[in-house]
């Protein structure tokens, strides 16, 4: 190639960036045409060219207050009663019980452990698994570039082996398990499973952005900051916010708390919390999936989807992504779901559930949604609309289950948070107007939250 491919920029693995490098190149007959060879051999592997994502996802994660740790001022700090063994119980004070250990050298030391298995051993194998490219692991930061389809994924990962909450080889194909503060971390050969201890009651911050390729490196990296800060002190740390740059230079940012607390309590406790990026994370397989699954690769066996032909498959599945990955829909859900959420003041106390009914909201949206899934057939057979009725029940089913749980718990998150901030000032009620204004945050971050989710679906709305 000539001198001038020497630091070629990855731009020319776009058609349209390549049309614009020939024109740039014009006068230039030596590098023109090599340029034009490149663009006849694209012509030629076009279905493999136009798969290239214009999006990519840029991961800064942070632990929270480490020079606290290091000190042990945090609130989360081990304490006396945690070292005591059950049989000495009693030979101790209750209120002695509650003392927090004193930093010492080997405090220090396993706090330097669990923080170099993480940079040095976790989280690489995360990131490779993730189809990463890990820019920086040190201690408790981490710095990582990642396709924005697994990026959900990967960076409540990052969270929970930060932690060691329990995770068993989700997205790492099993290769990972944490549990009780530990990982252990599956290599190839019979008994060569490590084990590292983790940051326990430690938590970090994130901030995520997902950027088109055009837009210049460094404000990229400088909005990464921007939302990790945020994270810190908009959302109080333990949080995330994620911030979308598209090409035209337009910016979503949402956020929150990693966990929420369902309304309806799953039968096995390990459910109680729940990841918000595992929302958008679901949101956005729930939009996609629902088109793929009837792209006409379906087995013969499959129930109704054996009755109907290809041509008529492709038609359902463009519908249902059309429908789906509607603007308009994810915008009128945020609408219907601020109606049946408001609670009436005199119904809801500082910490009580707020009364909603889920199979009221599953009634409603059921209607709602079968309006949006107008379906289109050239002739509309008893099997046709059977299938139509599959297709809806399981959006429905989706849609309402993380609505509900998710929706109406963060208004009554929101709602606690203004609560403890009224108890700060002596005032022991809430007015309905703040009840209103959380709700209309709630439905905004609802909106956002679906907004991303579409955005991830569609890989950044190629």
């Amino acid at each position: 190639l000539p001198d001038e491919f020497e630091h070629l920029e990855a731009q020319i693995f776009y058609p349209h960036e390549l049309e614009i490098m020939i024109e740039e190149y014009k006068d230039d007959k030596e590098v023109s045409e090599t340029l034009k060879a490149i663009q006849n051999i694209y012509q030629k592997y076009k279905d493999v060219v136009n798969r290239f994502p214009r999006y990519y996802a840029l991961v800064l994660y942070d632990g929270d207050t480490m020079g606290m740790w290091l000190t042990g001022d945090v609130e989360e700090f081990p304490r006396l009663e945690t070292i005591i063994h059950s049989e000495n119980e009693n030979c101790i004070n209750d209120d002695d019980k509650e003392t927090k250990l004193k930093i010492s050298a080997s405090l220090h030391a396993q706090i330097s452990e669990a923080l170099k298995d993480f940079s040095l051993e976790v989280v690489p194998n995360v990131t490779e698994e993730a189809n990463g490219v890990l820019i920086y692991s040190g201690g408790d930061d981490v710095f990582a570039m990642v396709p924005i389809e697994n990026v959900m994924e990967y960076i409540s990962s990052i969270r929970k082996l930060y932690s060691g909450e329990s995770f068993k080889g989700w997205m790492m194909k099993k290769s990972i398990e944490s549990s009780k503060g530990f990982i252990k971390l599956k290599k190839k050969g019979p008994n060569v499973d490590d084990l590292f201890f983790t940051m326990g009651k430690a938590t970090g911050s994130a901030g995520i952005v997902i950027a088109h390729y055009s837009t210049p490196l460094a404000y990229v990296i400088k909005k990464a900051h921007e939302a990790e800060k945020l994270a810190k002190n908009k959302y109080n740390r333990n949080s995330f916010v994620v911030t979308i740059i598209r090409g035209s230079g337009q910016e979503t940012t949402v956020g929150g708390k990693w966990h929420y607390t369902p309304i309806n309590k799953c039968d096995n406790k390990k459910c109680d919390k729940f990841y918000r990026t595992l929302v958008i994370d679901y949101f956005a397989r729930l939009f996609s999936e629902n088109g793929l699954k009837l792209d006409g690769n379906m087995d013969e066996n499959e129930g109704v989807f054996y009755y109907i032909e290809n041509d008529k498959r492709k038609l359902i599945k463009t519908s249902i992504d059309s429908i789906l990955l509607s603007p308009a829909l994810i915008c009128d859900l945020g609408e219907e779901i601020e109606f049946y959420s408001l609670p009436e003041i005199e119904e809801i106390g500082i910490t009580e559930n707020i009364p909603i009914k889920e199979e009221q909201l599953r009634v409603r949206l059921g209607v709602f949604i079968k309006r949006h899934l107008n379906l289109v057939f050239t002739t509309e057979t008893e099997i046709d609309r059977k299938t139509k009725a599959e297709v809806v029940k399981e959006v429905i089913d989706g849609i309402v289950t993380l609505i509900y749980n998710f929706h109406i718990a963060n208004i009554k998150d929101l709602i606690c948070s203004v609560a403890e901030e009224k108890k700060r000032k002596g005032q022991n009620k809430i007015g309905k107007k703040e009840i209103k204004g959380v709700v209309a945050e709630a439905r905004r971050d609802l909106v956002n939250y679906l907004t991303l989710a579409r955005f991830i679906a569609k890989k950044g709305g190629e």
